[in-house]
């Protein structure tokens, strides 16, 4: 999530459960024991060591996207093309596009 308002307005606590819930949901079998007439408990108890196998790999793995580049590395890249944008930003301003210059 970027550092938009409404990432920022969002407790640790939501994050932390929406990220288990996802879990719980995409990399367990969890909605299948709920459908096979498991119980809620009794599925739970059955996927926690999965999800926390999950949690624990992602955590390992430094919160690296699949190119492999951690947030920091994201951060950094992000912070060099918006100086990019604005030296360019800046240029055009002096010169003005090379479109509309009469001459």
């Amino acid at each position: 999530m970027g550092p938009s308002a409404a990432g920022r307005a969002l407790s640790e606590g939501a994050v932390i459960s929406a990220v288990v819930a996802s879990v719980r949901h995409v990399d367990t079998p969890y909605g299948r024991l709920l459908m096979s007439g498991v119980s809620r408990y009794e599925a739970w108890r059955r996927i926690a060591p999965t999800v926390e196998a999950v949690l624990g790999a992602r955590q390992e793995q430094g919160q690296q996207d699949p190119q492999g580049r951690s947030q920091e590395e994201d951060q950094d890249q992000d912070q060099g093309q918006r100086q990019k944008q604005r030296q360019r930003q800046r240029q055009g301003q002096t010169a003005g596009p090379g479109w509309a210059r009469s001459g």
